[in-house]
């Protein structure tokens, strides 16, 4: 896939325009910013795997600025604090009653 997956909790991997998020124990979500297919990149893995495209269900937003994690922490219950997480995580939770995945 041309990035390293992630293998510790709540925890991001990134690489020539491309991020692997860590989602659960064996469980990663692949996006790619130039948009390039990385399902045709898991055709050439031998071992054995399973990977599904999602992108039709999803959708990016960027929140950004000194009021980022303020204004999403106004619908979301996870501790956004940059101790608890840093740049570089990456999280399944919700935000009012959505389920979405945050990377920060």
């Amino acid at each position: 896939l041309g990035v390293t997956l992630p293998v510790k909790p709540k925890s991001s991997a990134t690489k020539d325009g491309r991020t692997a998020l860590w989602l659960g124990p064996d469980e990663w979500m692949i996006i790619d910013e130039a948009g390039n297919d990385p399902l045709a990149d898991c055709a050439k893995i031998s071992a054995l795997h399973s990977a599904v495209g999602i992108s039709h269900r999803n959708v990016g937003i960027s929140v950004a600025g000194p009021a980022a994690a303020v204004t999403v922490n106004s619908g979301c219950p996870q501790d956004l604090s940059l101790d608890a997480f840093p740049v570089g995580a990456a999280s399944r939770t919700i935000l009012g009653k959505s389920e979405i995945v945050l990377l920060r």
